[in-house]
């Protein structure tokens, strides 16, 4: 973790320890870092932009989230009363998080060291991935994305293998 502690175990020289705020030895070793102490409101690139859409114009909390009520908006079978609140108070506890989908591939890696994907669940066509990434972008690469696990396995054999793998936002 790159952030600062919030808390530290003091060691001193005999035998008593202590938790402070601050480092005063160098027998100080960090306790807790705040990540561990308030956890980050995970969402995706699509959850956030419709997150900050809905904030305009409401002048509190209460009043997003009657509008969200209101257009029954998929915000809210994802993300939770408390983590929206938590958000609308500090949007930088937000954490972007990639949008993953399951997709069906080669077990093993071509000559060119691409993999290949169920392109059409109707005619099986392949598209090569790039060797080098495991995200996937749906327009360029255009394989089938599979909603769930079991939907993707379906359409495995012994030489492929169902992968969830991160995608860019629809």
């Amino acid at each position: 973790m790159s952030e600062e502690p919030v808390a530290y175990l003091n060691a001193y020289s005999d035998g008593s320890t202590s938790i402070t705020i601050a480092n005063i030895s160098d027998l100080s070793k960090p306790l807790y870092f705040k990540e561990q102490l308030q956890q980050k409101v995970k969402m995706t690139r699509k959850q956030y932009n419709q997150f900050e859409n809905y904030k305009i114009g409401k002048n509190n909390f209460y009043h997003f989230w009657q509008s969200l009520l209101c257009d029954e908006i998929s915000l809210l079978d994802d993300v939770s009363e408390h983590d929206l609140m938590l958000a609308w108070i500090n949007p930088t506890m937000i954490d972007i998080v990639p949008t993953k989908k399951w997709f069906v591939r080669s077990k093993k890696r071509d000559g060119n060291e691409r993999f290949s994907y169920i392109r059409d669940v109707l005619t099986t066509q392949v598209v090569y991935g790039f060797s080098l990434s495991e995200n996937l972008d749906l327009k360029e690469d255009n394989p089938y994305p599979f909603e769930t696990e079991d939907e993707a396995n379906l359409w495995t054999n012994p030489n492929t293998e169902a992968v969830q793998l991160p995608v860019e936002d629809e």
